[in-house]
């Protein structure tokens, strides 16, 4: 049972991420490295729900973790990096490549 939460949680991390950074990448240039930034990102839907997904994976892990041990836990957790690079590029018009 311990997979099954960890790689949740990892897949969780990786979608909120996704939604996070999309959100950030849309803010305004002259925000970047502001503490304004945090302002405007946090008004919007999608990083909220990022928000809640981060939350709802520390939970998962938790529960990973209270059935497994931690060495096998946080090596699935890293699936999240796995998952993250493909979500990221799904309805984007740049693909990632070799040279970007």
């Amino acid at each position: 049972m311990a997979y099954v939460f960890a790689l949740s949680a990892g897949l969780c991390y990786a979608v909120a991420s996704v939604f996070q950074h999309r959100v950030a990448a849309a803010a305004p240039k002259n925000l970047s490295l502001s503490p304004r930034l945090l302002l405007v990102v946090v008004r919007h839907p999608m990083w909220l729900f990022g928000i809640g997904l981060d939350v709802g994976a520390y939970f998962l892990e938790a529960l990973a973790l209270a059935n497994g041990s931690i060495v096998l836990v946080q090596t699935l957790m890293v699936s999240g990096l796995l998952f993250a690079l493909p979500l990221s590029a799904i309805g984007r018009e740049h693909r990632p490549d070799a040279t970007t």
